[in-house]
C-alpha cells in the first residue's frame, strides 16, 4: 500500500505495520546501531570502503607529500583493492572464467603496496 504525505506525495510503501521509505539513508540506519563513542568512525570507514578521493587527499599536502594520516590512506587503498579482488573473483565464478592468475597478481600488488607503505605509517624513531 502506498504511504503518502498530507499533500499526496509518495513517501514509501506500507506492508501491514511496517514501512519502506523512499528516502532511505543507509548512514542514518547504521549510526542507529553504533554506540555513541563510535559515531565518528562510520564516515571514515565508509569513505575507505567506497574509495572516496577525499580519503587519499587527506593523506597528502598541497605539494603532494605524504603527511600524518598515512594509515588512513593505507586503509582506503587496502579496502578498495580487497573489494576489487572480491569483485573479480565473483564475476569470474559467475561467468565460469578462471581468474586465478589475475587474483594472484592483484594480491601481489596489494601486498607490495602494504609493505611499501608501512614506513609511512610507522616511521623509524630518530
Amino acid at each position: 500500500m502506498p504511504w503518502l504525505n498530507v499533500n499526496g506525495k509518495l513517501l514509501g510503501h506500507m506492508v501491514g505495520t511496517e514501512y519502506a521509505p523512499l528516502d532511505f539513508v543507509i548512514s542514518t540506519q547504521i549510526k542507529a546501531f553504533l554506540p555513541h563513542w563510535a559515531l565518528g568512525s562510520y564516515p571514515l570507514l565508509s569513505g575507505a570502503a567506497h574509495g572516496r578521493p577525499w580519503m587519499i587527499a587527506r593523506g597528502r599536502t598541497d605539494s603532494g607529500e605524504w603527511r600524518g594520516e598515512a594509515a588512513t590512506v593505507m586503509a582506503a587503498v587496502m579496502v578498495v583493492m580487497g573489494a576489487l579482488e572480491s569483485g573479480v573473483s565473483a564475476l569470474g565464478e559467475y561467468l565460469g572464467i578462471d581468474t586465478t592468475a589475475a587474483l594472484a597478481d592483484m594480491e601481489s600488488t596489494r601486498m607490495d603496496f602494504l609493505y611499501a607503505s608501512v614506513p609511512f605509517a610507522l616511521p623509524t624513531a630518530p
